[in-house]
């Protein structure tokens, strides 16, 4: 019942994208990826894409100088991924998008910068530079070694969504700021799942001005993974990817 359920939503979303042109027309179907790479001996860097049926990779092609710029189709808001070293970094781009990036491959892990035109998309991405760098978007229960009890896994797990919860609110409510909560609670409902913990415990933001806070754009009604979503659907694939795991 759930799978077909499931379908059906999926059916419903991409039949929204060729009979909905309220929110993004036919010529903001792509965004602008642009930017420079310095010391690089490569001729192009990829991009992994995620879309609603099929991931695709994009080859970026660099000039002598290290300059790229591509315009790269886009169905509304999709997760990006840029390979720096052996380290991948999540972005996301919306149509219409100027996305730029820059950084320097000798250092490309401290160097690595996304920035946009628009000031609340620049806030957006550098707040996920800043969780990347800073090693917040992580998961610590997995790597853990130690024979550790559920109630414990529970509060470390908790302990970390509200550390994100709260510097994302901090960041301020831009106009993905919905898009990065389904993100953040799904990571680490996730991290509840394979934990073996989902039926046991349910995350929770430990202070209530938080939850106050965040509540205003997505009520904490709708953080319930036992419930069908299809704004969290349509933009958080970490949502897609719990439903059908």
């Amino acid at each position: 019942m759930k799978k077909i359920m499931l379908s059906f939503l999926l059916l419903s979303i991409i039949l929204s994208f060729y009979t909905s042109s309220m929110c993004y027309g036919q010529e903001e179907s792509n965004y602008l990826l642009k930017g420079k790479i310095k010391n690089y001996s490569n001729t192009y860097f990829e991009v992994y894409q995620e879309g609603y049926l099929f991931d695709k990779n994009y080859n970026i092609a660099i000039d002598k100088s290290g300059n790229f710029s591509i315009r790269i189709p886009i169905e509304r808001i999709q997760d990006l991924y840029i390979q720096l070293n052996d380290k991948s970094i999540k972005l996301f781009a919306v149509a219409g998008d100027t996305i730029i990036l820059n950084w320097n491959e000798k250092d490309a892990l401290k160097t690595f910068q996304a920035n946009c035109p628009d000031s609340g998309r620049d806030a957006e991405l550098s707040y996920l530079v800043r969780s990347f760098k800073t090693k917040l978007l992580r998961n610590t229960i997995t790597e853990s070694r130690q024979a550790i009890s559920d109630s414990v896994k529970f509060s470390r797990i908790n302990t970390l969504y509200n550390e994100e919860i709260n510097r994302l609110n901090q960041n301020g409510q831009n106009k993905n700021f919905d898009k990065l909560v389904y993100d953040c609670y799904y990571k680490h409902l996730n991290s509840l799942h394979s934990g073996g913990l989902l039926d046991k415990f349910k995350l929770y933001k430990a202070r209530k001005s938080l939850n106050d806070s965040v509540s205003k754009v997505v009520p904490s009604a709708l953080l319930n993974y036992k419930m069908l979503n299809e704004m969290a659907f349509t933009k958080s694939n970490t949502y897609r990817t719990f439903l059908f795991d």
